[in-house]
């Protein structure tokens, strides 16, 4: 008897722990400050309701599903504390710790978010290949382009592939575009002094 007891416990726990195995929800936290900087206006946005004082926030917080996950992007304006009365307002911290206390995960994120980066291959004129530039980028690519402005930030390269004839970059969209333009420009300043050259 007491071994079909232990079973069935067994069963229940498994039960219950598979049923709460599904992925926690996300809700987003957002702050709105007063445009003439008075505390007393700021307020918080959890999934689009705004809480003007901590207690509704925490209330709020408090009726979320256990293993809730808040997470609060401030973008690149940083807090070191929660921005609601009553004063002395709580640190960061200390609000990971309400929302762990009532089986919330917090996560305050600050700066700007990171942009993708894609891999992208570039196909250059012959105006650039049979040119200094191209004895350039085939050399270092990186440098070629990195002096001509483009950013390289973490992970991020560029390469010369002589097999296929390709410059192949990975970068933000945005220093991908930069290096089209430039291809596009050089090949173009290339091919009229080539034309003046006959």
């Amino acid at each position: 008897m007491k071994s079909l007891h232990f079973l069935l416990f067994v069963l229940v726990v498994t039960i219950s722990t598979a049923a709460s195995g599904a992925e926690p929800k996300i809700h987003r936290l957002d702050s709105l400050s007063s445009s003439d900087r008075s505390p007393s206006k700021d307020a918080m946005i959890l999934d689009g309701k705004k809480y003007t004082s901590l207690d509704a926030l925490l209330n709020a917080i408090a009726a979320l599903p256990r293993r809730s996950h808040v997470i609060w992007h401030s973008g690149c304006i940083g807090f070191d504390c929660i921005p609601l009365g009553p004063l002395p307002r709580i640190s960061i911290a200390e609000f990971k710790e309400q929302c762990r206390k009532r089986g919330i995960r917090f996560d305050y994120i600050c700066g700007l978010p990171v942009e993708p980066l894609v891999t992208r291959k570039f196909v250059l004129p012959q105006s650039i290949l049979h040119s200094p530039d191209g004895d350039s980028i085939r050399a270092d690519a990186r440098k070629w382009l990195y002096d001509q402005g483009v950013v390289f930030g973490k992970d991020s390269y560029a390469h010369w592939w002589p097999i296929s004839k390709t410059l192949v970059a990975r970068n933000t969209l945005e220093q991908l575009d930069l290096i089209a333009a430039i291809i596009e420009i050089v090949g173009n300043r290339r091919s009229s002094k080539s034309v003046g050259h006959r």
